[in-house]
């Protein structure tokens, strides 16, 4: 920093030099002091801090009973790859703030219930769904994005996961779709055969896809 001070020294003395032929007679100060002034205080001016984004998580809906997914092994485990997505997103952007106190839904049914019955209703358009949730939700609560997902078992053995964020400055819903075969969902853990787990791939891709949803924010 002392050898940042004497720069500056040096290079208002070199203004000075250059100016004064400029300043005799004149009242006008040399502009271009003011200039490189100006390019100085840009230089060595800290950085401000952005402003924190809010993200309340909510445990995913089941499609098929438009309720909260039951606690169940699959309801689990497909929330400890959305933690580790949430935690990826963090790591790579501080100023997301996930669950912040005074800045959070509670995961209760009562809440993932609500917005169920928002996102399920068939008298409101998109756009007046997203402006129900935020209204109601949202800004109330002073939060900036909900995370939450839907889970539907398909015939013939298929697995939908879609996670999906809802953002209150873009007044959107962004989502990404998964569909697995049951064999490719759910795996025995090697190291206990008794234990179920989500496969490596269902669990990356899960992870992921939350991961890049909070990138869009």
């Amino acid at each position: 920093m002392q050898n940042n001070y004497k720069w500056i020294y040096f290079i208002q003395i070199l203004i000075g030099i250059i100016c004064l032929p400029f300043m005799m007679g004149q009242q006008d100060q040399c502009k271009l002091d003011d200039t490189i002034n100006q390019m100085i205080g840009q230089k060595f001016k800290p950085a401000q801090p952005g402003a924190s984004v809010y993200v309340t998580h909510l445990t995913f809906m089941d499609a098929d009973t438009k309720t909260m997914m039951a606690q169940t092994d699959a309801a689990e485990l497909i929330n400890k790859a959305v933690v580790d997505g949430m935690q990826l997103a963090k790591n790579t952007n501080p100023q997301l703030e996930i669950n912040h106190p005074g800045h959070k839904l509670e995961n209760t049914d009562a809440n993932v219930n609500k917005l169920v019955n928002i996102f399920w209703d068939v008298n409101l358009s998109k756009g007046e769904k997203i402006q129900k949730i935020i209204t109601e939700m949202m800004a109330p609560n002073q939060i900036d994005a909900i995370l939450t997902g839907q889970y539907l078992e398909k015939k013939g053995d298929l697995i939908n996961v879609r996670p999906f964020v809802v953002s209150k400055s873009k007044k959107s819903i962004v989502s990404r779709n998964h569909i697995f075969d049951k064999k490719q969902f759910m795996c025995t853990d090697p190291q206990n055969q008794s234990v179920k787990v989500l496969c490596q791939g269902a669990h990356e891709k899960i992870r992921d896809s939350v991961k890049e949803l909070l990138e869009t924010l």
